[in-house]
């Protein structure tokens, strides 16, 4: 265990220099791979611990961007409020859709979760696009940092704590 976690040091540090090196577009790529390290890890606990194929991925991560963009848009709540609240209404939200979906095995699972994303995807279009922003979602939104490397270095710190805490859920 030790020696895993020198390793995990070790490439933190390493993708921690990264900005001394690289250009701002070359850091906005490595933050796109941060986010899609989330995602991948997030599928090899579902799927490689569990054995279930999930697709409601989108589902979870639209219902916490979307609450946090209305409340800070047309609520008027800070980021910092509107985010920790968005990430609680989405645990709820997964607990009562995808807990009785865990009693279905196999393709089943797959296609309601699928079914999940879809309507969550045509209700957020359709039902009051005034305040979702319809097809073309919401913009002007606050951010939490600006630049490319502010932005890198949060992405980084978010990715490597999902992963450590990944790793030491699956070491359990």
């Amino acid at each position: 265990m030790k020696r895993s976690l020198i390793w995990w040091v070790i490439c933190g540090a390493v993708l921690a220099s990264l900005p001394i090196f690289t250009s701002a577009g070359t850091l906005r790529i490595f933050i796109v791979a941060n986010f899609l390290a989330i995602f991948a890890m997030s599928w090899d606990i579902l799927s490689g611990y569990t054995g279930y194929i999930s697709f409601g991925h989108p589902f979870l991560i639209g219902i916490a961007g979307y609450t946090t963009a209305i409340l800070t848009r047309h609520l008027g709540t800070p980021l910092y409020i509107s985010m920790p609240f968005a990430i609680l209404l989405t645990m709820v939200a997964g607990s009562l859709f995808f807990f009785p979906a865990l009693r279905i095995r196999g393709t089943y699972f797959a296609l309601v979760t699928l079914a999940f994303m879809e309507v969550t995807y045509h209700l957020l279009k359709v039902v009051k696009p005034g305040v979702t922003g319809g097809t073309r979602g919401l913009s002007g939104l606050p951010f939490v940092v600006t630049g490319a490397v502010p932005n890198y270095y949060l992405s980084l710190f978010v990715m490597l704590a999902v992963g450590i805490g990944l790793w030491v859920l699956g070491r359990s």
